[in-house]
């Protein structure tokens, strides 16, 4: 399904569906433009970080999902979203921080917690985390 040209501001659905290695680039075109003619919309900016997460981009997607949170600073999943990020980046700080954010807003959303708990994954050590799960997989045997 796809939008007339001129009608509202919503990219088509092609722009939104992850492209091909070769054909990102117009995606972003695509969301670049639907930006300027509605700068007001939080969704489309999402949309447009997690494009430009894909493309490797992460400073910039940064900045576009910072505006959507600027834009609708009560959406959990925005700054969920803005936790990633963070996270991506190596800014575990600044993702804790978004991430409790998001767990005030709405604590009942999984991609909330998904987020918040992989960034939480990352500040732990490696090894910690290996000798926990083996000790849960051998918990989940005994039950079985």
């Amino acid at each position: 399904m796809r939008y007339a040209r001129g009608v509202g501001c919503q990219p088509t659905p092609c722009s939104r569906r992850r492209p091909r290695s070769g054909r990102r680039h117009e995606g972003e075109r695509a969301y670049r433009r639907a930006v300027s003619l509605d700068p007001n919309n939080a969704t489309i900016r999402q949309w447009f970080a997690e494009l430009l997460i894909a493309l490797g981009r992460v400073d910039d997607a940064i900045i576009q999902i910072e505006a959507a949170i600027q834009v609708d600073p009560q959406s959990a999943i925005n700054h969920a979203v803005a936790s990633n990020h963070y996270r991506i980046a190596g800014r575990h700080e600044e993702a804790l921080r978004m991430g409790e954010r998001a767990l005030a807003l709405d604590p009942t959303m999984p991609a909330v917690w998904e987020f918040y708990s992989r960034t939480l994954f990352d500040l732990l050590p490696y090894k910690f985390l290996r000798v926990r799960r083996r000790r849960t997989l051998r918990f989940r045997c005994t039950i079985r």
